[in-house]
Order: structure tokens, then C-alpha cells, then sequence
């Protein structure tokens, strides 16, 4: 054998044996921040399943609930990080766990969310008028746990409101009313 051919072939084996120790299948593949990747897993007439049909990998989704009159964010897992997804979560309110250690929500437990989508980069959100069921400060917090639940979903930057379809004016941190668009920035003097 030419000292030649056996370059090669040593040369071929070690780039095979090293291509083998490439990247291995994962069956569970982590999800990285930053939402979907992959449009294949994105949802498809709302449901949180892939195109082949196969269930959507569990995601962490943000929500904020209020802890000694300030805003905490507080990890869900989901089968999916869209807007109506995360503001059904919200809805639920703190665990048990959680409420053991004095976490709780300011909106109305008789608040649904009617629907919620997202135009460019904001947030259309329609709630029931339970959301009125609350006022002064406790109303501040209950909108501003929405605004930045919302705004932490990917692609949303800002918030617009509509209470059983009309569009209402909600409260700023400050206290001032608003029908314009709501972002992060309004209550960051809420936030823990």
C-alpha cells in the first residue's frame, strides 16, 4: 500500500470517526430563549401542536403577579409562548405555592380574556368588564400585570385595551388615564 493511499485512508476514517461525534439526537431537545424557532412549531389555527401534528415541546412563558404591591415575574411552563397563552395564564392566578409566600393577583378572578392578537407589535387585548370589577391601585396593578405579561410574549412591544370589545381608557402607573398604547416603561416603578 502507497504511503499515499494510506493518508487517505487514515484522513477519511478520522473524518468519519469525528463526524460521528457531532451533535447527538435528542429525543427532548431544549427550548432556547426567544420563542419559536422553528415555524413548523409555531400555532396553527391556535393549536399548540406542530405541522406533523405532534405536541409543541414544553416553553417557560413570563407572567407577572403582584407581591407586597409590586410586580414579580413568575415562570410558567406552556405548550406554547403566544399572547393568548400567556394572558390565560396570567388569568389563573398564583399557585398555591405561591400564594403561600404572598404572591397574588390584582385583576378579578371573574376576568376573561375574549381574545387577544397581535397587529404589527402590539398587543390587541379584549377582556370582559370584570376587569372594572377592581379600582384605585388594586385596577393600576391588575393592568399593569397585563401589559407586561403581554409585552413579554415575543414580538410584543406594546398594549392596547378594549373592555367587551370597545376601547377603554386604563390607568398608568401614575394613575392617569389612557386609551393609547401601554408599554413596559408606564409601570417600571411597579416592578420588584
Amino acid at each position: 500500500m502507497s504511503r499515499r493511499l494510506r493518508s487517505w485512508i487514515i484522513a477519511t476514517l478520522i473524518a468519519t470517526a469525528a463526524a460521528a461525534c457531532g451533535i447527538p439526537h435528542d429525543p427532548r431537545p431544549t427550548i432556547l430563549p426567544g420563542g419559536v424557532v422553528n415555524p413548523a412549531l409555531a400555532p396553527v389555527d391556535g393549536q399548540p401542536q406542530a405541522r406533523d401534528g405532534t405536541a409543541r415541546p414544553e416553553v417557560n412563558a413570563e407572567i407577572f403577579l403582584v407581591q407586597a404591591e409590586h410586580l414579580v415575574a413568575v415562570r410558567r411552563s406552556t405548550s406554547g409562548h403566544d399572547l393568548a397563552g400567556a394572558l390565560n395564564l396570567l388569568l389563573k392566578g398564583p399557585t398555591e405555592a405561591e400564594f403561600g409566600t404572598g404572591i397574588r393577583s390584582a385583576i378579578s378572578a371573574q376576568t376573561t380574556l375574549r381574545s387577544a392578537r397581535v397587529d404589527g407589535d402590539t398587543a390587541v387585548v379584549d377582556l370582559s368588564g370584570a376587569l372594572v370589577d377592581v379600582g384605585g391601585q388594586e385596577q393600576i396593578l391588575a393592568v399593569a400585570q397585563l401589559v407586561l405579561t403581554a409585552t413579554a410574549v415575543p414580538g410584543v412591544a406594546q398594549v392596547r385595551f378594549l373592555l367587551e370589545g370597545q376601547a377603554v381608557e386604563v390607568p398608568r402607573a401614575d394613575g392617569t388615564l389612557t386609551s393609547e398604547t401601554l408599554r413596559t416603561t408606564d409601570y417600571a416603578g411597579l416592578l420588584r
